[in-house]
């Protein structure tokens, strides 16, 4: 299965911040970013 978008922009983020995050942390992160846009967006 291919990495969407965002799993990319998450990694490469990380990786300019010099870490390197599990796969939970990952999915946290994508979470809370899809979480972040749909409040966003219906305000």
């Amino acid at each position: 299965m291919a990495e969407s978008k965002t799993m990319k922009r998450i990694k490469r983020m990380a990786r300019l911040a010099g870490i390197n995050p599990s796969q939970k942390t990952i999915t946290n992160v994508r979470l809370f970013m899809e979480i972040y846009r749909d409040i966003y967006r219906n305000e």
